[in-house]
């Protein structure tokens, strides 16, 4: 997983086209989601938008699986590539987009969690 910094072409085009999205809402009413996605779709006329409608599925609950891993050990912060193994249970990172910046990794599985959850054993 890769995102972009500041100042990167990828987060310029988001931001151009969240402040046509916006400007369009702003100029005209709307009362359903009907009238939002043909808001959506006038934003640009010569490449229009393609609105996709998500389902519950498409929505996916993290939270369970994330209060089983620790990643305290992963400096977020400062953190500019990260690539997780779902099965080693570890996260390689870097800390900026440099080629010759090594990776780091680190071990996020708990060995076990308390039947409450509250409080998590490292198995040493």
């Amino acid at each position: 997983m890769k995102y972009s910094l500041p100042g990167d072409l990828c987060v310029q085009k988001v931001d151009s086209v969240r402040s046509n999205i916006e400007k369009a809402m702003n100029r005209t009413d709307f009362y359903s989601p009907i009238g939002l996605i043909r808001i959506l779709k006038q934003v640009n006329p010569r490449h229009p938008y393609r609105v996709i409608q998500m389902r519950p599925d498409d929505f996916k609950y993290f939270l369970g699986t994330a209060k089983l891993l620790d990643y305290n050990s992963v400096p977020f912060t400062s953190v500019a590539i990260l690539k997780f193994s779902r099965t080693l249970h570890t996260v390689i990172f870097k800390t900026s987009h440099d080629k010759l910046d090594p990776e780091n990794s680190a071990n996020t599985k708990f060995a076990q969690t308390s039947i409450r959850g509250s409080k998590n054993i490292l198995n040493r």
